[in-house]
């Protein structure tokens, strides 16, 4: 049964068209469906139709029967005729065993039927122009063979006498039902035609977008590449002399004069500005690529962190006049975070704490709060105006612009500062008043013990 199966398949499997062609793939599987249909089942039409001819001596249909048959079986088997010459066979097949059908038993018959299947087959299996032509053609035809009847030209078979009026009424409804359902399905081919070509043109021009696209992406992870690699040489070929100016700048300043120990608290400040935008810069790069992964762990920030940063900030405010104010009254200060970013977000606040404070102070304090931990740095420097404080948070953005900015900096510690914080599940809280002074509260979940 499998192998019958089999042998059937391959002859109805289109070998013109693929399903990506859309209509005219199922258009070929289609006609190769009837024609094996007429093949599977030419002996119920056949055997009746030879054996009633030859009963009553019309041999001629008989073979012509035979005949049509046959070749019927032809179109079947060969596999390397095009699909469109087969439907053509079968379109004339039709069309004349409709002319034998009516010329046999009159207008009662089923040659009618044939005729009217010819022009519907034609506009959905082949195109418009075939369908119309058809049409015409069929006209004609029945036209014609009323002309033969009405002059006395008998039929095949004398059935009864000619009756105009009959024929007249089957004529009309004829054509007229023929064109509705050929027109009805011109129109329906059309609409799907045009639908899939359509459908078509969108999916070619999706494809084309999307090479764009992806085009595109590969060029922009490429330029991201790149760019990561260039910054990390930059950083390289400039943090490296720069450590080295800084610890010979020490150097000399120790063993010199005042005013030369004068030029090397310069140089050394200006190359630690330098190391500063520079590893912002990297920072920055890392967290706008995806680069940065926090890797949380358990740590007491106050032993990991702020112990080792602190005492140089206390050192710069000392440096400016300022009292740097230590509170902490937290019983517990371990937490679940990644060491680099808590490092990197308590630096550039301390940073900018001392940095915009002119005079007062700044001050630390911890605190827990049920099972958080509070650290809130607070300065009575130079504040934030109101109109500034939802924009702070944006990368290279800062209050004062232009050269002539009395603080330096590109305005990138508070952006990197709330994405840490994002990253590792920190909340963070600012309040800020113009000339009075910014208090930031850093909010963090307690480990467990």
């Amino acid at each position: 049964m499998n192998f019958i199966s089999g042998i059937f398949k391959s002859y109805i499997t289109p070998v013109v068209n693929k399903p990506d062609d859309g209509l005219e793939y199922w258009q070929e599987k289609l006609i190769l469906y009837l024609v094996m249909v007429v093949f599977l089942f030419v002996a119920v039409a056949y055997i009746p139709s030879v054996y009633l001819s030859i009963e009553v001596d019309l041999w001629s249909i008989a073979i012509i029967d035979t005949f049509v048959y046959a070749l019927l079986i032809l179109v079947f088997l060969r596999k390397d005729i095009h699909y469109r010459k087969k439907l053509y066979i079968i379109l004339s097949i039709s069309y004349v065993l409709g002319i034998i059908l009516i010329l046999s038993v009159g207008v009662y018959g089923a040659g009618y039927l044939w005729l009217f299947v010819v022009p519907v087959l034609a506009g959905a299996l082949l195109n418009n122009k075939a369908a119309k032509l058809m049409l015409v053609v069929n006209i004609i035809t029945i036209i014609a063979l009323g002309f033969l009847q009405y002059f006395g030209f008998s039929l095949l078979i004398e059935i009864e006498s000619f009756s105009l009026d009959s024929w007249l009424i089957i004529c009309a409804n004829f054509m007229f039902l023929s064109i509705i359902v050929t027109v009805t399905v011109i129109f329906i081919i059309n609409g799907i035609q045009l639908t899939v070509e359509k459908e078509k043109q969108i999916s070619n021009q999706l494809e084309i977008t999307n090479k764009k696209l992806l085009k595109a992406k590969e060029d922009a992870e490429a330029a991201d590449k790149l760019k990561t690699e260039f910054l990390a040489q930059i950083s390289h070929e400039i943090r490296t002399p720069l450590n080295t100016i800084v610890n010979f700048s020490s150097i000399i300043a120790e063993e010199s004069n005042k005013e030369n120990q004068e030029c090397c608290v310069s140089i050394e400040g200006a190359a630690k500005r330098i190391i500063t935008t520079v590893e912002h810069l990297l920072n920055m790069s890392d967290i706008m690529t995806s680069a940065y992964e926090p890797k949380l762990r358990k740590l007491d920030i106050v032993e990991r962190v702020i112990d080792l940063v602190i005492p140089e900030y206390v050192k710069l405010a000392k440096n400016k006049g300022l009292n740097f104010v230590t509170n902490n009254s937290a019983v517990n200060t371990k937490i679940y975070a990644d060491e680099h970013a808590i490092g990197q977000i308590v630096t550039n606040l301390f940073d900018n704490a001392v940095k915009f404070t002119n005079r007062g102070k700044v001050e630390l304090t911890l605190q827990n709060n049920n099972d958080h931990l509070e650290i809130i740095i607070s300065d009575t420097g130079i504040g934030i105006s109101e109109d500034h404080l939802d924009k702070i948070f944006y990368p290279f953005t800062q209050e004062t612009t232009g050269y002539t900015r009395e603080y330096d900096g590109i305005g990138l510690g508070l952006c990197l500062v709330k994405n840490y914080c994002d990253l590792n599940d920190i909340k963070l809280e600012i309040t800020s008043q113009k000339g009075v002074g910014t208090t930031i509260k850093l909010i963090f979940r307690l480990a467990d013990d």
